[in-house]
Parts: structure tokens; C-alpha cells; sequence
């Protein structure tokens, strides 16, 4: 799923999930983070993913309000505002995690552009994994 930052829009489809969830403990999780190898594993369970060199961030929805953080739970709603916005569609109760990344022209992710927040780039949100589902949603 990717939800872009400028127009709200949302793209893309997400499996429901049951995660069993008691709402006032909704809170942030810490984000796997990866881990450093000597060499790639292998075998047909491991898929690869280009790397989108942007700004890990964590969306929680609950009671109406959504919190984009970093991975160090720094608040980044402020910052981007418009991928706030657009993750107001989620329902309550959810969390993921994904990454803000800045696009320039030709759609490739710039970081230069995100740290300086380039006029000419497109701050988009690209979601990888659902933490927190809404049961009955």
C-alpha cells in the first residue's frame, strides 16, 4: 500500500487481519530493525526489496488521532503533515510500519530531497508491514 502525502490518496490493497488488540494499550512498537550480515541468505522462503532510502516512521490510528513517529518515536506529523492526513483513513486501532520517502521528478527516491525538503520532490509513505489491525473491520 502506498499512501501519498500531498493528495491523501491510497493505493494498493492490504489482507485484514485478526490481530487480537486491547485498545488502551495501543501504543508504539519498536520497529524490527535490520541486522548486519556477512553474507545474503538464500533459498526460495527469502524475497528482496529495493531499498527506498527515506525516514523509517510508525502510523498509529487510535481514538480518532493518528501519530506518525520515528523509529526512536520522535513525533513526525509536524513534519509531514500530509501523510498524517491521509493515514486518517485507516481505521482506529491500527498501527504500521513503513517508510517516508521523497520521490523527485522521475519518481526515483532521493534522500538529499527528503533531509532537504526538495519543492520539486513528492513525499510519499510506503507501508511494508501491518503491526495492528482493528478486529471486525
Amino acid at each position: 500500500m502506498q499512501l501519498d502525502g500531498h493528495s491523501g490518496a491510497c493505493g494498493g490493497n492490504v489482507d485484514y487481519l485478526d490481530v487480537p488488540i486491547t485498545p488502551d494499550k495501543l501504543t508504539f512498537i519498536d520497529p524490527m530493525l535490520l541486522l548486519p550480515a556477512e553474507t545474503l541468505p538464500e533459498g526460495p522462503e527469502w524475497t528482496y526489496e529495493l531499498k527506498l532510502d527515506g525516514f523509517r516512521a510508525l502510523a498509529i490510528k487510535t481514538g480518532g488521532d493518528v501519530r506518525l513517529r520515528s523509529r526512536n518515536d520522535k513525533d513526525f506529523n509536524r513534519k509531514y503533515p500530509g501523510i498524517a492526513k491521509a493515514l486518517a483513513a485507516l481505521p482506529d486501532e491500527t498501527v504500521v510500519d513503513g517508510e517516508v520517502v521523497a520521490l523527485d521528478p522521475d519518481r526515483r527516491p532521493s534522500f538529499n530531497a527528503l533531509q532537504n525538503g526538495s519543492a520539486s520532490a513528492t513525499i510519499v509513505y510506503y507501508v511494508f508491514d501491518v503491526m495492528s489491525w482493528a478486529v471486525g473491520t
